[in-house]
């Protein structure tokens, strides 16, 4: 059984400030109010070698019932991850509705995988990709805990995916 997720043309005026990639820091904190530092011991992917040249700030937003870690480039949102503040899972409508506020007017994709893979997207025009992570066994070079919405840019992305092949081929899997 594929699961599909759609997302609405409409979205509710609930969501419709959420975080969005390109975004600058102060664009986000306007909306959220203050961002609050995020402790770079916790910020692993800044010091991840891979990511030097991608990544060069992060800050956590707290909106409703939202945390939202953001990293920036130059200024600018190119990675986002959205997890509910209670750690529950995300449903079909919460997840279309992120991926609808994440980037501005995109037509979402769903990349097709297994049953047990966790969900993932792209842009019709491949600008920006996301994954949504939702098994209890799931480990990946993120270390990304469950129920966690990733939204990044098409150059994150590549990184991503290059570190995630090598994650399993070190690991002796293969990995599209």
């Amino acid at each position: 059984m594929k699961r599909v997720l759609l997302v609405p043309v409409v979205w509710f005026c609930s969501h419709s400030c959420l975080a969005q990639i390109s975004e600058t820091k102060e664009q986000l904190a306007h909306r959220y109010g203050r961002p609050s530092a995020y402790p770079s011991a916790l910020a692993s992917l800044l010091n991840a070698k891979e990511y030097h040249n991608a990544l060069d700030e992060v800050c956590e937003f707290h909106p409703n019932d939202l945390n939202i870690l953001a990293y920036f480039k130059h200024g600018k949102a190119v990675l986002l991850k959205y997890r509910k503040k209670d750690r529950s899972p995300m449903t079909d409508n919460e997840l279309s509705s992120l991926l609808g506020t994440g980037t501005k007017k995109s037509h979402w994709i769903v990349i097709p995988g297994d049953e047990k893979s966790d969900l993932r997207w792209r842009t019709s025009e491949s600008s920006v990709f996301a994954y949504y992570y939702r098994e209890l066994q799931y480990r990946s070079i993120y270390e990304a805990p469950r129920y966690l919405l990733l939204v990044q840019t098409a150059s994150v992305d590549a990184i991503y995916k290059k570190n995630v092949r090598e994650w399993y081929r070190v690991r002796g899997r293969v990995v599209e």
